[in-house]
């Protein structure tokens, strides 16, 4: 996550690793674990999880996406500059590498309040996916006779 929620920072600075079948995540109230869920939740259906809210705690994305940049990102950004706010899920399955990336820029337009949703300008939503072969990866296919090649992994 890149600063999605109260997950501040790059991607690389917020990975957490699954195992296979069943896993529990156990933490502190407040510690993230709703947006955790909501991360999965943007990816696969578009919609957040709104914990503070009372009734329908599903929320489309498309007027909450200033809520959903970290504050601490919203108050490091200058005015007129922009900040990426994102997700990134990776995933194997038999031979294949897969990931799926949904993200939005939003800029800060003025220099009041950085954490009141009116002052930032959100761009549309982007969405990767990518899927590797990692067969190919390790044996690339010859299409042509005569050619030597020397592969490192």
């Amino acid at each position: 996550m890149s600063n999605f929620f109260n997950y501040y920072g790059e991607y690389e600075d917020n990975i957490y690793e699954f195992n296979s079948g069943l896993n529990v995540i156990v933490a502190d109230n407040g510690a993230g674990k709703t947006k955790l869920f909501s991360a999965f939740c943007w990816v696969l259906k578009d919609e957040v999880i709104n914990s503070d809210a009372t009734g329908d705690k599903n929320i489309s994305v498309d007027n909450y996406k200033a809520y959903m940049i970290s504050d601490k990102a919203k108050n490091e950004t200058l005015t007129n500059n922009e900040v990426k706010c994102g997700v990134r899920i990776n995933f194997s399955e038999d031979h294949y590498e897969y990931e799926i990336e949904k993200y939005f820029w939003a800029k800060r337009i003025n220099d009041s309040s950085p954490t009141n949703p009116e002052n930032w300008f959100c761009h549309s939503i982007e969405t990767k996916i990518s899927k590797k072969d990692l067969i190919l990866l390790c044996n690339p296919p010859y299409f042509r006779t005569g050619i030597q090649a020397s592969f490192q992994i």
